[in-house]
This record gives C-alpha cells, sequence and structure tokens, in this order.
C-alpha cells in the first residue's frame, strides 16, 4: 500500500481554494449609506434630484425594545441636465457609498412631472440593477425638501411613515390608493388610461408635540396622467366616488345628515362596482352599478334602519357623480370609462376614439345605482 506525503494534497487544496467564491467585495453595513426616498423636480430647466438618508441606529434600538431617540434624516441634492447627470453631480460630495438597493419610494414634483423627468426616471429604473418597481409613487406640490424632513409622531421611524408605508393606513381608511411604481408603469402605458397619482401634502392641523404644532405628511390629493400627459391635480375632496369603484377599498366611512343635522356615521366594506358599457345611438354610455354592506359606528338620530340605508346609498351616489363631473372638468376620464370600453370593444372603441382617446360627456353616464345592507350596528343592537 502506498502511503501519500501530507504535503501531496496542499497544490490541490490552494486550487481549489481559488475557485471557491468568497466575501472577498464585501462591504459592511456600516460602510454604506442606504437611500430611503427618491425626489425628483425640474428648476430653471435643470433636473434637480433629492436623496433622504435615514440613520439605521436608532430603528435597530427602538425594534429591540430600546427607547425610541429622535431620527437624524439627511437630505442630499444634486443638480443636473438629467436625472442620471443630477445624480453623478451629488456623488462627489457623498462621504461614503450609497446604495440604492433599499429605496422605498420615489416622490416628483408636478413641475417634473409637467416636463416629462417622469420618463427618465423610469428609463433609469429599467437600467440600474439595485432599482426596484416596488417602490412606492407619489407627487407633490411642496418642496421635497420639506416632505423629507417630515418627522412621524412619537420619534416613529421614517420607514414607518406614510411616504413609506402608505398601505397600512390605507386599510384602515380607504380614500385614495397608493400605487407602486410597477402599477405606475403598468396603467401609464394601457391605452385610454388614467393614471391617478397619489400627492403627499403637509398639513400641521391635526397632530401637536408638547403643545406645538407637528407637520404630517397626508395623501391630499392626485395628479392625473392621461395618455402620458399631465391633466392637472385636484384635491382628494372632488374626488370622494373614487374609493367605491376601487376593487382594494376595505373600509371607508360616510357621515349622514338630514340638512345639517348629523344623524350617523357607517363605515362600509370592500364596495363590489360594475361598469356595463352599451352603444345607444352609435354613441357609448355606461351603466354603474354598486353594492357594499357596513355597519353604524354612531348614531345620533333615531332614524328606521331602510332610511339610513336610503340615505348611505344616495350619498354614495352623489360621490360617483361629482368625481365624474370633476374628471370632466380638466378632460380626464377618471372613472376609466374609456378604458374600460377599449377592453370590452376594442373595435368599435378604435373607430370612435380620438387621440387614442374615447371622448368621454355628461351624458356618458347614463345611470349609478347604489344597494346598500347595514348589517350591524357595532356592539349596540340596531333598533
Amino acid at each position: 500500500m502506498i502511503r501519500r506525503h501530507p504535503h501531496a494534497f496542499y497544490p490541490l487544496i490552494i486550487c481549489m481554494s481559488l475557485i471557491l467564491s468568497g466575501c472577498w467585495n464585501m462591504r459592511e453595513i456600516e460602510h454604506l449609506i442606504y437611500i430611503n426616498s427618491i425626489g425628483v423636480d425640474y428648476v430653471d430647466n435643470k433636473v434637480v434630484t433629492y436623496l433622504q438618508i435615514l440613520s439605521f441606529t436608532n430603528i435597530a434600538k427602538a425594534e429591540a425594545g430600546g427607547q425610541r431617540q429622535p431620527q437624524v434624516i439627511s437630505v442630499g441634492k444634486g443638480v443636473g441636465d438629467s436625472f442620471d447627470s443630477a445624480i453623478f453631480n451629488l456623488y462627489p460630495s457623498a462621504t461614503q457609498r450609497l446604495a440604492w438597493s433599499q429605496v422605498k419610494s420615489v416622490v416628483f414634483t408636478e413641475r417634473a412631472i409637467k416636463n416629462g423627468i417622469v420618463h427618465e426616471v423610469l428609463d433609469e429604473f429599467d437600467r440600474y440593477y439595485e432599482l426596484r418597481y416596488t417602490v412606492w409613487a407619489f407627487a407633490t406640490k411642496e418642496r421635497i425638501e420639506d416632505i423629507f424632513d417630515a418627522k412621524p409622531i412619537l420619534n416613529i421611524s421614517v420607514l414607518y411613515s406614510r411616504l413609506t408605508d402608505p398601505q397600512d393606513m390605507y386599510r384602515q381608511n380607504a380614500i385614495l390608493r397608493p400605487i407602486q411604481l410597477y402599477r405606475f408603469v403598468s396603467m401609464i402605458n394601457d391605452k385610454n388610461r388614467a393614471v391617478l397619482l397619489p400627492y403627499l401634502s403637509l398639513t400641521d392641523k391635526h397632530w401637536a408635540e408638547n403643545k406645538k404644532p407637528l407637520p404630517e405628511l397626508e395623501l391630499d390629493g392626485v395628479c392625473i396622467l392621461q395618455n402620458k400627459k399631465l391633466k392637472g391635480c385636484i384635491p382628494r375632496e372632488q374626488l370622494p366616488g373614487l374609493r367605491w369603484l376601487e376593487r382594494n377599498t376595505t373600509r371607508s366611512a360616510i357621515p349622514l345628515k338630514k340638512g345639517k343635522l348629523p344623524i350617523a356615521l357607517v363605515v362600509l366594506e370592500r364596495p363590489k362596482a360594475k361598469i356595463t358599457p352599451t352603444l345607444k345611438n352609435g354613441t357609448p354610455v355606461f351603466d354603474v352599478k354598486i353594492n357594499v354592506s357596513g355597519y353604524v359606528t354612531e348614531r345620533a338620530s333615531l332614524i328606521p334602519l331602510s332610511e339610513m340605508e336610503t340615505l348611505t346609498a344616495k350619498k354614495i351616489k352623489e360621490e360617483v357623480i361629482k368625481t365624474f363631473q370633476t374628471g370632466l372638468k380638466h378632460d380626464a376620464d377618471v372613472l376609466q370609462l374609456g378604458h374600460l370600453f377599449y377592453k370590452r370593444q376594442p373595435h368599435t372603441w378604435k373607430k370612435l376614439s380620438k387621440d387614442h382617446t374615447l371622448p368621454i360627456t355628461e351624458k356618458s353616464l347614463a345611470s349609478v345605482d347604489v344597494q346598500v345592507k347595514i348589517v350591524h350596528g357595532g356592539l349596540s343592537k340596531m333598533k
């Protein structure tokens, strides 16, 4: 039997170590600056890019059960002839390498949308491997520095704010559905589709800390893009009917009144909407049917349950019609009637459309039928 000397295996071990993958290029977390949000503006024919940077130290302490400390928020600013050049003009002043893999949201100013900078940003998301289409997309009329500097109450991390986690608050009270970038891209390329991009505003009317007003973010309306062009930005008060046609609406409340006298507050859950297009004398018309159930959380007047259901149905119908009429004023199809007609009758749509858009008038909305069922009154019995 031949015995091999132990040194005979050394060349084999060295060769295997060379071909095995390792972590030679790995960087420690503390050696990277992680970008949380991207802001895009357009000023004096230049693209202005903002980067919101968070410190993860306090987040780790809070999640480990430690006391929350005020979070440090840093905002970088770069200016250039394009979105990408603005970023590269920011790099020389960065103290450490910027990591793009943790971006949670992107915010466009109204000026940036009007001047088509959105498409430059989407092109960059297509090309750079660290960026993801799962980020949340917003518009704003505010200064982006102010949007990025807004902090949640109780020193809660910005990671759990409306800027980076809007879905949680939407589930509790569905008014305007937040949108992720992949849905934005999908809709902006759809024929005859109006993209409703929520816009962020700052308000100091609702919250205070230590008796001082605290500016907080809110979804204050939508900016409407149709055929890749901005139609306008509309406050949410003028679009109350959107929630009843949105399949992702989980719950939303309606206050009922008789004249100026409050009657009740009804919370409605998971509305089911159906829009049926038909041709009337060669013109498309649409019938809307909405079925929804809910419960009473506040009752100020002992009116019959059937009357409460009738008043709720009437209120929902008024909100849908108001939303439709608001869209007409901005030459925007906010109820997506033209897109629905395109999907159902594409050949007829092609004959009737002008500039890739189906003409919508006040007569296009033929009827709105709403059926409401109030199933209970919370812990108290309905009489």
